[in-house]
C-alpha cells in the first residue's frame, strides 16, 4: 500500500502547486491523505526525513496523464486551492474550502476576521456528507479538513522541536490562550478518523498533549500552587498510553515535574526524551534546569553547554548557565551568561532583572536600580522587577520611595496581587498592622492562589487578636496548600481553644 501510494505520488499526484516537481513536503500530505482508514494502526505510518522543500522527483507530463486516465481523473478537473486538492466545486465545497482558508474550523473558534463564512467547515463537511452526489469526494474533503484542523498544532509541536526562538519565547511568555483551539481540533481528527485508524493514538495523543501545555501555560501565568498542576500529569500520563515513545510528551510531563518539585522524577523523563531524540536540545536544558534546583551546578553546566552544542539559536542554556554559576558563587561568570543572552535578545527583561539582582548583592545598588528600571521599560508587568527595585530602596533608607513607587504600579500593571503583597510585608516591617492586613487582603481577593500571603495575613490578625477571621485564613491556606502544614493546624488549633 505505502509502494503504491508513493510512486503514484512521485509520478505526479503529489505535485499540489503544479509546477512539474515533487518536493518532500508534498510527498509526506499526499501519502497522509491518500492512506486508507482501515489500514492496522502502526502498520504502515508514512514518515519523510530531511528538508521539506527539496525535491525529490521531476514530472513528465505524458507519463503524468496516461497515469491519471488510467484512474479515471481527468486533468481539467484537478485543481489546487492553498495546497488543498479538490475537484470541480460546488457552491457548499467553495464554502467548506473558504471556511478552512479563514482557518474557522469549529463553532467555538470563530476567527475575528471582517467576514467570515455563515458556518464553520465541520458544519459544510456534515452537510455534504448526507448528500449522495458528493459520496466519491469525502474521503478528499475528509482529509483536507483533517489535514487543516491539524496544521497550526503540527506546525507549533514542528517549531518547539526544532527550537524555534520565537515559539520558545512564545511558550514562556506569550498569550496564554494561543493553544486553546488545539485540543477540540485534534478531538474532531480523532472522531473523523475513528478509532481503527492508523493515525488514531498519534492524534488523541497530541489531543491530550495539547490540553496539558494549555492549561500549564494558563497555571504559570498565575503563578499557582504546586497541587494544580497534578491533574495535569494525569492527563499527559493518559497520553502516553497513546503514544508511548514522544519526546515531547515526554519532556512537557518533566516539565509539570519539575513545577511540583520532583526534580528527579523529571529528569529521568527527560532521559527518556533524549534518548529517543539525542539531537534535541530541549531536554538536555530541562535536566540542566532541574539540577539547578537540586543543586547540582556542575553537573547543570555540563548539560546546559550540550543543549548550547545541538542548537546555539536559544538563550534558554544561557540561562541555566548563569543560574549554575551563581550557584558556584561566581557572579562575574554568571554575569558573562546574562550579558550573552542579552546579545541575543536585547530586551529580555529577566536577564536584565537577573542582572540587576546580582549587582545588588555585590553591593553595587546604583547599577541593579538602572537594570530594575531598564527590565520594567522592557516589561512593565515583569513583578519580580517591581519587587527587586521596591526591596532594594526599602533597605537602603528608601522605604516611602519604595511604598510610593508599588503604589504608583498598582493601577498599571495587568495584575497587581504581587504588588499589594509586598506592600503588605513592608507595612508589616513598619509595624503598621492594620495596613499590612488590608494589602494582604487585597492581594487574595485578586489572586485567591497567592496562599503563602494568607499566611501572613493569619499571622497578624493573631496579634490584633482578630482570631475569627485568623482561623478562617488558616483553614484556606490548608486547603490551598493542598499538604498537611504541621504549622498550620498547629497555629489553627491553638486558636480554637
Amino acid at each position: 500500500m505505502f509502494s503504491y501510494h508513493l510512486i503514484e505520488g512521485l509520478i505526479g499526484l503529489a505535485d499540489m502547486d503544479n509546477d512539474l516537481d515533487v518536493d518532500l513536503k508534498e510527498i509526506q500530505r499526499y501519502l497522509e491523505d491518500r492512506f486508507e482508514e482501515d489500514l492496522v494502526s502502526g502498520t504502515q505510518t508514512p514518515l519523510t526525513i530531511g528538508d521539506k522543500k527539496s525535491k525529490i522527483s521531476f514530472i513528465d507530463p505524458l507519463i503524468l496523464e496516461e497515469l491519471k486516465l488510467n484512474k479515471n481523473i481527468p486533468s481539467s478537473e484537478i485543481a489546487f486551492v492553498g495546497g488543498i486538492q479538490e475537484k470541480k466545486v460546488s457552491n457548499l465545497e467553495m464554502d467548506f474550502y473558504k471556511a478552512i482558508k479563514q482557518k474557522y474550523f469549529l463553532e467555538n473558534f470563530k476567527p475575528q476576521l471582517d467576514q467570515v463564512t455563515a458556518l464553520p467547515a465541520i458544519e459544510y463537511f456534515n452537510q455534504m456528507s448526507l448528500d449522495e452526489k458528493f459520496g466519491d469526494k469525502l474521503p478528499i474533503l475528509k482529509g483536507d479538513l483533517i489535514a487543516a484542523l491539524q496544521n497550526d498544532a503540527q506546525q507549533a509541536i514542528n517549531k518547539y522541536l526544532q527550537l524555534d526562538p520565537d515559539a520558545f519565547h512564545s511558550r514562556r511568555r506569550g498569550d496564554p490562550t494561543q493553544f486553546d483551539a488545539f485540543p477540540d481540533y485534534f478531538n474532531k481528527c480523532a472522531e473523523l478518523l475513528g478509532e481503527f485508524h492508523y493515525l488514531y493514538p498519534q492524534v488523541k495523543a497530541k489531543e491530550l498533549y495539547f490540553k496539558a501545555v494549555s492549561q500549564r501555560i494558563k497555571l504559570d501565568k498565575r503563578d499557582s500552587p504546586q497541587h494544580e498542576f497534578i491533574p495535569l500529569i494525569e492527563i499527559l500520563n493518559e497520553a502516553l498510553v497513546y503514544q508511548k515513545r514522544s519526546p515531547f510528551i515526554l519532556n512537557e510531563l518533566a516539565v509539570l515535574k519539575i513545577r511540583t518539585h520532583k526534580f528527579k522524577e523529571a529528569i529521568q523523563l527527560l532521559e527518556e526524551a533524549k534518548s529517543i531524540s539525542p539531537s534535541w536540545a530541549m531536554p538536555y536544558n530541562n535536566i540542566s534546569f532541574a539540577n539547578t534546583k537540586l543543586g547540582n551546578p556542575d553537573k547543570a553546566i555540563s548539560e546546559a553547554l550540550k543543549a548550547h552544542e545541538l542548537n546555539d539559536k536559544i538563550d534558554a542554556p544561557y540561562h541555566n548557565l548563569s543560574r549554575a554559576y551563581l550557584l558556584k558563587k561566581d557572579v562575574e561568570k554568571s554575569l558573562e551568561y546574562d550579558k550573552l543572552i542579552l546579545e541575543k535578545d536585547p530586551n529580555d527583561c529577566f536577564a536584565i532583572n537577573n542582572m540587576g539582582y546580582k549587582y545588588a548583592g555585590i553591593e553595587k545598588y546604583d547599577e541593579a536600580e538602572k537594570l530594575y528600571n531598564k527590565a520594567l521599560d522592557c516589561n512593565y508587568n515583569l513583578m519580580i522587577a517591581h519587587i527587586n527595585r521596591s526591596m532594594l530602596k526599602f533597605y537602603n533608607n528608601r522605604a516611602d520611595e519604595a511604598i510610593s513607587d508599588l503604589k504608583d504600579a498598582i493601577g498599571k500593571v495587568d495584575e497587581p496581587d504581587q504588588i499589594y503583597d509586598q506592600l503588605g510585608y513592608f507595612y508589616e516591617e513598619q509595624k503598621e498592622n492594620s495596613k499590612a492586613i488590608e494589602s494582604y487582603k487585597e492581594a487574595v481577593r485578586i489572586n485567591p492562589n497567592n496562599i503563602n500571603c494568607r499566611y501572613y495575613m493569619a499571622a497578624l490578625l493573631i496579634k490584633e487578636k482578630q482570631y475569627d477571621e485568623a482561623i478562617i485564613e488558616l483553614q484556606l491556606y490548608i486547603d490551598k496548600k493542598g499538604l498537611k502544614s504541621p504549622r498550620a493546624y498547629f497555629d489553627s488549633m491553638c486558636l480554637c481553644q
